[in-house]
C-alpha cells in the first residue's frame, strides 16, 4: 500500500471543494498555484484546476479581483494554441481557474529529459507560440508576462499551446525616490525581460517577445540564458549583461537562430522586433533560408538565397551540362553546312 503525502499548500487546495469538479491527481505546484488534473463531472471529462495561493489579505483580495477580469477576457479568446479557459471563480475563499486539459507534456518536463532540443522543433514552436501570442495581443490587447517553458505545452497531436494567459500576478512596490506606490508585474526570473525587472508600469506584448527569445535560448542551448545563486543576481545579469552567444553554448545551433535569439533578447525593447508579425517573419525567414548577422551583436537578420533555389539553379545547370554535347554536335552539323553551300556558291561564281 503506497502512502502520498501532501504539502500544507496542496491540503488546503484539496480541502476547497469546487462544485461540479473532483480533484484526480496533482500536475505541478508552482510558487503562484497548484495544479490538478481533475473531472467535470456532469460532462466525464478532464480538466486542468488551479487553485491560486493566498493568504486572505486585503491586497490579495484586490489582486484576485484583478485577475477574474482578466479570465473574463481571457476565456472569450478562442485559438487551437491557447489554452481554453472553461470556468473561474472564488470558492471557500479560494480562487481557483478551470481550463480544458491537454494531453501532452509541458515544454518545461521535455527539457529536463532533453537537455536540448532539435532546430526544426524550436522553430515550429517558437512559430505556434508566436502566433498566439500576436492573436492575443491583437485581439484583448493582453501579453502574459510569464511566458517560459512551464507555460508551454507540447499537445500529442497538434502544436504548441500557451497556457496561463492571465494569471501573471502582479505586487504594489513604494518608490524610495518619489514616495509613490506603483503596481508592477511579477515574473520568472530566467526568464523576464529588462523593464519588467525594473518594474516598468508600460509593459506591453514586447516583454514577450523578450521572454520567448529566453526560452528558444533555452531550448537551443539547454539552460536560460541567466542563471545566478539568487533571484536577484539573475534580474540584475537580465539588466545589465549581454546574453551568452548561444553558439558559444552550443556550436551546433545555426547562425541564423542565434541571430533570432539575439534580437528578441535585446536589452532595449525598442531594438527588438516592432510586432509579433515581424517575429513571425524572421522565424520564417530561419526556417526557409540561410541567415547571418549583418553586424556582430546588431541582431539584424538577412538572408541570402534560399536553399531551395540553390538546388533548383545547380539542377538548370546540370541540365545544360547533360545537353551541351548534343548542343555542339549540332551546331557543328549547322556550320558544316553553312560552309559547304559557300563553297558550292563559290565554286559556281568561279567557273562562270
Amino acid at each position: 500500500m503506497s502512502l502520498t503525502c501532501y504539502t500544507q499548500q496542496e491540503r488546503q487546495a484539496m480541502e476547497v471543494q469546487i462544485p461540479g469538479f473532483e480533484y484526480l491527481e496533482k500536475v505541478r505546484e508552482g510558487g503562484t498555484a497548484t495544479t490538478w488534473k481533475a473531472e467535470q463531472v456532469i460532462l466525464h471529462r478532464p480538466v486542468y484546476l488551479k487553485i491560486l495561493h493566498t493568504d486572505g489579505s486585503k491586497e490579495d483580495a484586490e489582486e484576485l479581483d484583478r485577475v477574474l477580469d482578466t479570465m473574463k477576457r481571457v476565456a472569450a479568446l478562442k485559438l487551437k494554441g491557447l489554452v481554453e479557459v472553461i470556468d473561474a471563480g472564488v470558492q471557500e475563499g479560494a480562487f481557483y481557474v478551470v481550463t480544458e486539459y491537454v494531453a501532452g507534456t509541458p515544454l518545461v518536463d521535455l527539457l529536463q529529459e532533453e537537455k536540448w532540443l532539435p532546430e526544426r522543433k524550436i522553430l515550429s514552436i517558437a512559430q505556434s507560440i508566436a502566433r498566439t501570442l500576436d492573436y492575443v495581443w491583437g485581439e484583448k490587447h493582453l501579453f502574459h508576462a510569464n511566458i517560459k517553458p512551464d507555460t508551454i505545452l507540447l499537445p500529442k497531436s497538434g502544436t504548441a499551446m500557451v497556457s496561463d494567459l492571465g494569471l501573471a500576478r502582479t505586487a504594489k512596490i513604494r518608490d524610495e525616490t518619489t514616495g509613490e506606490t506603483r503596481v508592477i508585474v511579477l515574473g520568472t526570473p530566467n526568464y523576464m525581460s529588462p523593464e519588467q525587472v525594473r518594474g516598468s508600469t508600460n509593459l506591453d506584448y514586447r516583454t514577450d517577445i523578450y521572454s520567448l527569445g529566453a526560452t528558444l535560448y533555452h531550448m537551443a542551448t539547454g539552460c536560460p540564458p541567466f542563471e545566478g545563486s539568487w533571484d536577484e543576481s539573475t534580474m540584475f545579469r537580465h539588466l545589465h549583461e549581454q546574453i551568452p552567444n548561444p553558439r558559444d553554448v552550443r556550436p551546433q545551433i545555426s547562425i541564423g537562430l542565434a541571430s533570432l535569439i539575439t534580437k528578441m533578447m535585446m536589452k532595449d525593447f525598442v531594438d527588438r522586433q516592432t510586432s509579433w508579425a515581424e517575429v513571425q517573419a524572421d522565424i520564417k525567414k530561419v526556417r526557409n533560408a540561410k541567415i547571418y548577422l549583418q553586424k556582430e551583436g546588431s541582431g539584424s537578420l538577412s538572408t541570402v538565397k534560399p536553399p531551395a533555389a540553390e538546388r533548383q539553379n545547380a539542377a538548370s545547370v546540370r541540365r545544360r551540362r547533360e545537353v551541351s554535347p548534343i548542343a555542339n554536335f549540332i551546331n557543328l552539323l549547322k556550320w558544316a553546312a553553312i560552309i559547304a553551300l559557300w563553297l558550292y556558291v563559290t565554286y559556281d561564281l568561279i567557273m562562270f
